[in-house]
């Protein structure tokens, strides 16, 4: 599932316009994190619940308008 946050970061970096920062901010991890895991480092044990859950096998499985309403309205949990 990693090659599939990878590939999503860069989806919406390359293709959406979105910037590393920006990604980060709506993903709720570190830039150079972001940057680090679409480079296809392994996702960090301390981000991999955060960015693995989910109803969808995988992040291609989910439409593109849901994506985007989850990116744009993700609760953080204190």
């Amino acid at each position: 599932m990693h090659e599939t946050v990878s590939a999503a970061f860069n989806r919406l970096h390359n293709t959406y316009g979105m910037t590393w920062a920006q990604i980060s901010l709506e993903v709720g991890i570190p830039t150079g994190t972001v940057w680090d895991i679409a480079d296809g480092k392994p996702i960090p044990k301390k981000w991999r619940k955060q960015l693995l859950q989910t109803k969808y096998k995988d992040l291609f499985s989910m439409p593109i308008k849901e994506l985007r309403w989850a990116i744009e309205n993700r609760s953080v949990a204190d």
